[in-house]
């Protein structure tokens, strides 16, 4: 739990974490998003409120073990926000979708009600 801290970057040890189950980084000063998390492939539960976040980033649709994703939605453009508003498995899903894309060249999303293109 890093929460309510000044937190502007996470370490890059934190990659090492892949067991790690939980992390709050609720109320600091991210401006973008951690891409360490992506390394913990064991993440349940991420807290993302209260920083300067517009955009998750498409690993986190490696994380397929999370369940609960924080983050807050008014902020958030990527993923959309018809999207978001499904909840943290719809979040991944498209998020995973996304970044399998990036390397197939090849985007499928369907059954997510998105009502434009994605970015």
């Amino acid at each position: 739990d890093v929460e309510h801290n000044e937190v502007e970057a996470l370490p890059q040890g934190l990659r090492a974490l892949t067991r790690l189950r939980s992390l709050t980084l609720s109320r600091n000063y991210l401006a973008t998003f951690p891409s360490q998390i992506t390394a913990c492939s064991s993440l349940e539960h991420l807290k993302l409120t209260g920083n300067a976040l517009v955009k998750i980033e498409p690993q986190v649709g490696n994380l397929t073990s999370l369940q609960t994703l924080e983050v807050d939605l008014d902020k958030i453009t990527q993923p959309p926000m018809e999207v978001n508003v499904q909840g943290c498995a719809a979040m991944v899903r498209y998020l995973a979708q996304i970044h399998a894309a990036l390397k197939t060249l090849h985007l499928h999303v369907p059954s997510l009600g998105l009502v434009a293109f994605p970015p």
